[in-house]
């Protein structure tokens, strides 16, 4: 099983990257967090591989606590590697933690795909899993300056300038604050082309 890769990245998307290792192209899937916080043309990603009857994907990620974070997410009845990775591109490792911890089932089910019921069986599966120590305080204004940060951080990561997505984004947090960066994205772009 791979579980490390050390390579050039070729193509970089919101949800996967191409990393050449000696040659040989593998596409990893990756949340949103690890896309947009890497920096120049070479990666180094820890590597969860996932074998079915059809197919090998890897799943790649910059930090041991993501990766940690996506293995107990699947522990969770009906969450697969795909949803996993969804809720991972939804909110920081922090945030799905406090959340958890805090039983804030309106905040994980403010992802796509994760449902009421969905985010009632994360919160009553893993909130005994992650140490005391892991505890964050809940602040709605961190909660949307960091959504601020990591955003911009993810057009600054497809090649945008901060001047340019400055205003945009401020007025894309403000009226969709609520949503996952995923679609925040989308919405800045739009923004973009469309004025």
């Amino acid at each position: 099983m791979i579980g490390f890769l050390k390579g050039k990245i070729l193509k970089k998307d919101f949800d996967y990257l191409i990393v050449d290792v000696n040659g040989v192209g593998y596409k990893v899937m990756a949340p949103i967090s690890t896309t947009c916080n890497i920096n120049g043309s070479n990666v180094e990603l820890l590597i969860e591989t996932i074998v079915k009857e059809d197919s090998i994907t890897l799943y790649g990620f910059l930090t041991e606590e993501e990766k940690e974070l996506f293995n107990k997410l699947m522990t969770v009845s009906k969450i697969g590697p795909k949803l996993a990775l969804t809720i991972l591109s939804g909110l920081s490792v922090e945030k799905i933690i406090m959340a958890i911890q805090n039983n804030n089932i309106k905040l994980l089910s403010s992802i796509p795909g994760v449902g009421k019921k969905t985010a009632e069986r994360i919160c009553f599966d893993l909130k005994d899993k992650f140490k005391e120590t892991q505890k964050i305080s809940e602040s709605s204004q961190n909660l949307l300056t960091d959504k601020e940060k990591d955003l911009s951080d993810a057009l600054i990561s497809l090649g945008y300038k901060s001047s340019e997505i400055k205003t945009p984004v401020e007025k894309v947090i403000k009226k969709y604050k609520d949503e996952p960066i995923e679609n925040l994205i989308k919405y800045v772009l739009n923004e973009l082309y469309n004025g």
